[in-house]
C-alpha cells in the first residue's frame, strides 16, 4: 500500500503487507520548526481528542527529543476550534496541524492560519494549497517520489521474491517543501525564515514550492 494517511488505523500490519507510509513521526516537521524558530519551546497542535490523542502523544514525544513541547488544543468542531485558538493567544511559539478530521476541515484552516499570522508564530500545514492559503509553510510527501519507492517495493516482492511481512513498512522518501514568502517576511526581519526554511531543505534534499 502507499499514499495512506496513519496506515495503523486500518489494519495494514501483518505476515503479507508492506507499503510506505504517508505521514511520518513528526521528526522532519520538527526539525523544520526548530529551523525557522529557533528559540521556540510551545508548539500548539489544533485536534479532537476524540480521534487524535494518540497523535498527540506521539508528537510530544518526538517533540521532546528535540527540546520542544506538544500543547494539545482540543476542539470537537469549528466553534471550539476558534475559542481554543483565542484562549491560546500569546502562549505558543508554533503550531503544527495533524490530519485530523474535525480540524482539517477549510474553515479551520482558515481560522488557524488568520490565528498564526495576527500571533506571528510559524504554522506548518499538511498541504501546499494551504500554504498558498497563507500558511508559512508544509512539509509532505511527494507523489512521484512515492510512486517511484513503490516500483521499487514491488520489485523487491515480485522480483526478488522477498516476503512482504520481511519487508518493514517505510517512511517516504522523498519530501517536498512548500514556502509561503509573504508569510516568512511577517514572520522576520529581512525575511530570514524563509532563508532558514530554504537552508534546511537544501540540506536535506527536499523539492521546494514557493508561493508569493
Amino acid at each position: 500500500f502507499c499514499m495512506v494517511p496513519y496506515y495503523e488505523k486500518y489494519g495494514l500490519e501483518g505476515p503479507r503487507l508492506t507499503g510506505i507510509s504517508l505521514t511520518g513521526d513528526f521528526s522532519a516537521e520538527l526539525a523544520i520548526l526548530k529551523a525557522v524558530a529557533p528559540r521556540a519551546t510551545r508548539v500548539g497542535m489544533l485536534l479532537d481528542a476524540r480521534y487524535s490523542s494518540k497523535l498527540a502523544e506521539e508528537a510530544a514525544a518526538a517533540a521532546a527529543r528535540v527540546g520542544l513541547a506538544v500543547v494539545p488544543l482540543d476542539a470537537d468542531g469549528p466553534a471550539k476550534a476558534e475559542r481554543a485558538l483565542t484562549g491560546a493567544k500569546g502562549k505558543l511559539d508554533a503550531m503544527l496541524m495533524v490530519a485530523d478530521k474535525t480540524v482539517g476541515n477549510a474553515a479551520v484552516v482558515r481560522l488557524l492560519i488568520a490565528h498564526c499570522q495576527a500571533e506571528k508564530i510559524p504554522f506548518l500545514s499538511l498541504s501546499p494549497s494551504q500554504v498558498k492559503e497563507g500558511a508559512l509553510f508544509s512539509l509532505s510527501p511527494g507523489a512521484t517520489g512515492i510512486g517511484r519507492q513503490a516500483g521499487r517495493l514491488a520489485n523487491r516482492i515480485l522480483h526478488e521474491k522477498v516476503d512482504p511481512g520481511a519487508l518493514a513498512v517505510a517512511p517516504p522518501e522523498d519530501l517536498d517543501l512548500a514556502l509561503n514568502l509573504t508569510t516568512a517576511c511577517l514572520l522576520g526581519p529581512g525575511c530570514q525564515v524563509a532563508l532558514e526554511a530554504l537552508k534546511l531543505a537544501a540540506r536535506r534534499g527536499y523539492s521546494v514550492k514557493v508561493f508569493e
